[in-house]
């Protein structure tokens, strides 16, 4: 299945948006997905 192009216009605040991530990335405000995956794993109980 290939689901058809989107072809709204981008609005003014989705544009800004896109601006905003690219900046962003240009400056390396990045995180990597191994950064992602640690902070969404379950805290570990210490010392039950």
């Amino acid at each position: 299945m290939v689901a058809p192009l989107d072809d709204e216009p981008l609005t003014g605040d989705h544009a800004a948006a896109i601006r905003e991530a690219e900046e962003e990335i240009a400056r390396g405000e990045v995180v990597n997905w191994e950064e992602v995956r640690a902070s969404l794993r379950p805290a570990r109980k210490r010392d039950r």
